[in-house]
């Protein structure tokens, strides 16, 4: 063999051995070379592992990010697991929360195979001659004679026959008493605009109020109980999120305006009242919940771009318009008109929250007309004077054009203890609310 010949053999024998043998060559040389380091400098055992410990670990750090499939779904041994993020409301209370909101879901899906959606058999109600009789008792000059309260069918019909509003409202009669004048020095209640403002807001109420009864002649999968269920869990998110009392009543509105011109099927009715809540806070709160907050409070029902369509759907039929006069803005103005003291404006607002859940009364009566019944309850129930010509010019309501409203709204405090949904009366039986629930059935009691 010629020496040419013998040197292409002795290549092609050292290529293949390194092709076959690539790893364990490789660590072959750096055991030689480890071993030779020891030789001329002997280390300690615990110097050693620390060495390969940082190794190992910038070998780690070096993989990580590649995400290799073999560890896609493992955390590095040196690292922490990385903490999934939850709303910052973890209380029990929260969760028990998220537990109604379940149990609202579970309501709605055992209704649809309950009776049939628009028969359902409503609870004997009280002859209204027992509650006219109880309404005297608390000082109302109701006839005894009247059986049923006679009320205009249309919006024109209820705005001719019950009030007409005043063409300027800062122009006051003389035996008015000017409830601004107080206000001067404090320019954040906006004393010389005040009683434009809310002259606007009376003539504005009329646009935002839903007459037509959209449960019967729009919705066909969805009854007035369901929208009870839905509020009376919303009162319950809304008290865990601590949000405005505006808040609610806009989610409300919100509510019903969007189910009064578009058809929702009631696997969608929970998301339809999250997604208001979620309007109405960025329109009324300074740090608004966010949609990772209202998916943790429907236990995962519903996912961020479910939401995020929703809100865009009610925004674009809504036209954008959530300046709407609500029934707590009349009763602070009324309020104030009255001297009523803190108890008696709480007491006024739990009746008028006690309604939200009532798809009819919503229907029949403006948020003005509530406001003015509730507080007129109200002070009949703290044995307070009479509805005076002061609390008659800035409600723009006589005693007797609210009291068919009163005695529905009376009939439903009287029949809470009883009533199926108790959000509302358990919120309102707190001493930061004065216990005004237990007053409220007290005085309803004496009454009887």
């Amino acid at each position: 063999m010629s020496l040419r010949t013998r040197a292409a053999a002795a290549e092609a024998n050292k290529s293949s051995f390194v092709d076959e043998n690539s790893t364990a060559h490789h660590d072959a040389l750096i055991g030689k070379r480890i071993t030779r380091s020891q030789a001329r400098a002997p280390q300690d055992k615990s110097a050693a592992s620390q060495t390969q410990g940082t190794q190992a670990k910038g070998l780690a750090d070096r993989r990580n990010p590649l995400q290799s499939i073999g560890n896609r779904n493992q955390a590095p041994a040196h690292r922490q697991p990385v903490k999934t993020h939850k709303p910052s409301a973890k209380k029990p209370a929260v969760a028990a929360v998220r537990r109604e909101g379940m149990q609202t879901r579970r309501s709605l899906s055992r209704m649809k195979n309950a009776a049939p959606a628009k028969s359902e058999e409503k609870a004997p109600k009280e002859s209204h001659t027992d509650l006219t009789t109880n309404l005297s008792a608390l000082g109302f000059a109701v006839p005894l004679g009247i059986q049923k309260p006679t009320k205009p069918q249309t919006l024109a019909d209820k705005l001719e026959a019950k009030h007409v509003l005043p063409e300027r409202f800062d122009d006051l009669p003389v035996t008015i008493e000017d409830i601004d004048i107080g206000d001067k020095d404090f320019p954040e209640f906006c004393p010389d605009y005040a009683k434009d403002v809310y002259g606007y807001l009376f003539k504005r109420e009329s646009t935002f109020h839903i007459t037509d009864d959209y449960m019967s002649e729009m919705q066909t999968d969805i009854t007035p109980k369901m929208r009870g269920v839905l509020i009376d869990w919303l009162i319950e998110v809304h008290l865990k999120f601590k949000l405005l009392q505006e808040t609610l009543h806009l989610t409300i509105n919100t509510i019903d305006r969007y189910l009064s011109v578009t058809v929702i099927d009631r696997n969608r009715l929970q998301l339809v009242g999250v997604t208001a809540m979620l309007i109405a806070s960025k329109f009324e709160e300074i740090y608004a919940p966010e949609v990772r907050d209202f998916i943790y409070i429907t236990d995962n029902a519903y996912n961020r771009e479910e939401i995020l369509v929703m809100e865009r759907k009610i925004l674009n039929t809504l036209g954008f318009k959530f300046g709407v006069p609500l029934c707590l803005h009349f009763l602070r103005r009324m309020s104030k008109s009255a001297e009523a003291d803190p108890q008696t404006h709480t007491l006024a607002k739990y009746f008028m929250e006690m309604t939200l859940t009532d798809y009819h009364l919503m229907q029949n009566y403006k948020q003005s007309e509530i406001a003015a019944a509730s507080l007129c309850l109200a002070r009949k129930m703290m044995d307070l004077d009479n509805w005076n010509e002061n609390i008659v010019y800035y409600s723009t309501y006589d005693e007797d054009d609210i009291t068919p409203c009163v005695m529905e709204i009376f009939q439903i405090i009287k029949n809470s203890p009883r009533a199926k949904f108790q959000a509302c009366r358990k919120k309102y039986s707190s001493n930061r609310f004065f216990r005004v629930a237990h007053l409220a059935e007290e005085q309803a009691e004496n009454v009887l």
